[in-house]
């Protein structure tokens, strides 16, 4: 799954003595490979990261990170072509164990790693699928992009 970064409105914020203040990112992949879907398989994970920098002195933005396979609040991959039910939910956490600061689609929260202070910073993000998510499914690709969004004064 690919990541895209997408600046708020808010990103670019004017302090009191009228410095602009921004926060860029960049972004990875987090590609789980050959999954093995057999019945009593064993969840699968894999972790990745974005690279973030926001102005010393700009407030310490939230991150809200939305699916492209779903307007709710879960994660998706999806075969390319396929009907909406050949997909595969999985869980996003914004730390490497995959089971700590566990991610709601399109709510805002803050990155446990993160401050700014002007460097960049490499943040993980992992993505685990649940063996039950994964058994009888499809053999094929499936692909998601999330888009990650600052969103400040959460």
């Amino acid at each position: 799954m690919a990541f895209r970064a997408r600046k708020s409105p808010l990103c670019r914020q004017v302090t009191d003595n009228k410095q602009s203040v921004h926060c860029n990112f960049k972004n990875t992949a987090i590609a789980f490979g050959n999954l093995a879907t057999l019945i009593g398989a064993t969840d699968s994970g894999q972790a990745g990261s974005i690279n973030a920098v926001c102005t010393n002195g700009t407030p310490t933005p939230g991150f809200k990170y939305a699916s492209a396979r779903t307007t709710g609040t879960d994660f998706r991959m999806q075969c390319a072509g396929s009907t909406a039910n050949d997909f595969i939910t999985y869980t996003l956490y914004q730390h490497a164990d995959g089971a700590t600061a566990q991610v709601t689609g399109g709510t805002a929260i803050a990155h446990p790693d993160f401050t700014a202070t002007g460097a960049t910073q490499t943040l993980v993000l992992s993505a685990k699928i649940l063996a039950t998510d994964k058994q009888l499914k499809l053999v094929q690709s499936y692909t998601d992009t999330i888009t990650v969004t600052t969103v400040f004064g959460i």
